[in-house]
């Protein structure tokens, strides 16, 4: 019985030896980047920390890359971009127990949120007289007013949102609720055919698009229900549509490309699944390049539907 307990000792203690060894086994690092698909932006002459957060973070190395060259040996990587661009990076940690690695892409933009023009809540700016736009960051909005009409040939500013009355000073409201969690600001387009307001850039360079994103206005989503008695304006029927044409322009004026986005579509057998766009929508327009001017062009399967439409975050590269 002794020796018998003596081999039973034995293998607990080997036993329990090896579950302690392999309680020191560590992993291999793994790395976490807080960024959505591996995208971050930022605009010129901001600040972006890049500071990854590794698992098993133990004796490591650090190395982050561009273009397959070394640009960094610390975890932490700080930007301040002074030009618009898109970067490619490659962040790596290596230990004794072994490697991982993460590629972020960093879009250097310009954005368009008109968040310094509104001092106060539910107002609105639309005459701009005295220099013919409004110019946010090096984009140029063309603005020429009628202020005894309340009205406005080009672009508006905003940051009055839904309300319940139909009449026409509901051009000033987008169509959609304060909740939203896109900033309060955002421009209105009166577009008129015929009338030249294209979006133009101050520094008179080229630049690609990346995004902008787009609302109903609230008076013309209201007249599409309900019609306009006033001007005597029906309300959509079966068949009807409408539609804004996101257009660029290269410096000889020809269109380089062009993205259609439904606002509001009655052209269903059901009429349960009758549309109108009532939240802000981001619409993608990468890869669209060396463009000097844009439109947002209205387009309609009825010639007396108002053509305002509401925009926001107009995003450029270099």
């Amino acid at each position: 019985m002794g020796l018998f307990r003596s081999f039973v000792l034995a293998g607990l203690l080997l036993a329990m030896a090896g579950c302690s060894n392999q309680e020191k086994v560590i992993p291999a690092p793994v790395i976490h980047l807080n960024t959505v698909s591996g995208v971050v932006e930022m605009e010129v002459n901001d600040t972006l920390v890049l500071d990854p957060k590794i698992v098993y973070d133990y004796n490591s190395k650090y190395k982050w890359t561009e273009k397959g060259e070394v640009i960094a040996t610390s975890k932490k990587l700080v930007l301040r971009p002074q030009k618009n661009e898109i970067r490619k990076l490659t962040f790596e940690v290596e230990n004794p127990q072994g490697t991982d690695k993460k590629d972020v892409e960093v879009n250097v933009i310009i954005l368009s949120d008109f968040e310094n023009f509104l001092q106060k809540e539910n107002s609105v700016i639309y005459n701009s007289a005295d220099k013919g736009c409004f110019i946010d960051r090096i984009m140029k909005y063309p603005n020429k007013a009628n202020v005894n009409a309340r009205n406005w040939d080009g672009y508006a500013i905003s940051n009055k949102f839904a309300v319940s009355t139909n009449d026409s000073a509901s051009i000033f409201h987008v169509n959609t609720s304060v909740g939203s969690t896109k900033p309060k600001e955002f421009g209105i387009y009166h577009f008129r055919h015929g009338i030249d307001n294209k979006i133009t850039f101050t520094d008179g360079k080229s630049h690609s698009l990346k995004s902008i994103d787009i609302c109903n206005n609230l008076f013309t989503a209201q007249t599409v229900k309900f019609g306009f008695t006033k001007k005597g304006i029906a309300k959509f029927e079966k068949g009807d549509w409408l539609s804004v044409q996101i257009t660029a322009y290269n410096a000889s004026g020809a269109v380089i490309d062009s993205k259609e986005e439904i606002l509001a579509d009655y052209r269903f057998e059901n009429p349960a699944k009758y549309t109108i766009l009532s939240a802000w929508k981001t619409v993608d327009l990468s890869g669209i390049n060396d463009v000097t001017s844009m439109d947002l062009i209205i387009k309609s399967s009825r010639g007396d539907i108002p053509t305002y439409i509401c925009f926001n975050r107009l995003k450029l590269y270099n």
